[in-house]
C-alpha cells in the first residue's frame, strides 16, 4: 500500500493513536519514521519534489492548447512538474470558435494574452491537453 493510501486511511479513520516518542502524528494517522522503507521515502519526496518531471506525456518546447477545469490556455511548454507545468508565451483563450477548427489552424476568436508570458497551471486541473502548430500573442 502506497504511503499516500496509508497516510489517507489514517487521516479517515476516527481513531486517534496515543503519541509516542519518535513517531510522527499527521491528523489522526501515526508513523514512525524510522521504519519507513525505501520505497516509501521516496513517495514521500516525489510528494515535495521542485525538480522537473522526467515521466510525462508533454513535448518540451512545443506549443499546447491546454484545456483546465475553468479555462483555455496556450502557450508553449518551458517544464513539467510533478504537479505543475509552466507556459510561456501564454494566452487565455476566452472563445474558441469552433473547437475543431480553432485546434487544426490555432486561431481563435478571442484571446487574451497573459501580461508577462508565463504562466504555471495546475497538472491536477488537466482536462485536456493538445498539440498546435503556434501560440497566438496578440489580443483579440
Amino acid at each position: 500500500m502506497s504511503l499516500a493510501r496509508t497516510a489517507l486511511r489514517g487521516w479517515l479513520s476516527d481513531d486517534l493513536p496515543e503519541r509516542q516518542p519518535g513517531f510522527y502524528c499527521w491528523h489522526h494517522h501515526t508513523m514512525n519514521i524510522e521504519e519507513l522503507t525505501i520505497k516509501q521515502a521516496r513517495e514521500l519526496a516525489a510528494l515535495f519534489s521542485t525538480q522537473p518531471s522526467t515521466t510525462h506525456p508533454f513535448e518540451i518546447g512545443k506549443p499546447y492548447l491546454i484545456r483546465t477545469v475553468t479555462m483555455i490556455d496556450t502557450g508553449i511548454i518551458k517544464a513539467v512538474y510533478p504537479t505543475e507545468i509552466v507556459l510561456t508565451d501564454a494566452a487565455w483563450i476566452a472563445d474558441t470558435g469552433r473547437f475543431s477548427d480553432a485546434i487544426a489552424k490555432a486561431e481563435f476568436n478571442e484571446v487574451e494574452p497573459f501580461p508577462d508570458g508565463e504562466i504555471i497551471i495546475g497538472r491536477g486541473a488537466i482536462i485536456d491537453a493538445v498539440r498546435i502548430n503556434k501560440v497566438q500573442r496578440s489580443q483579440k
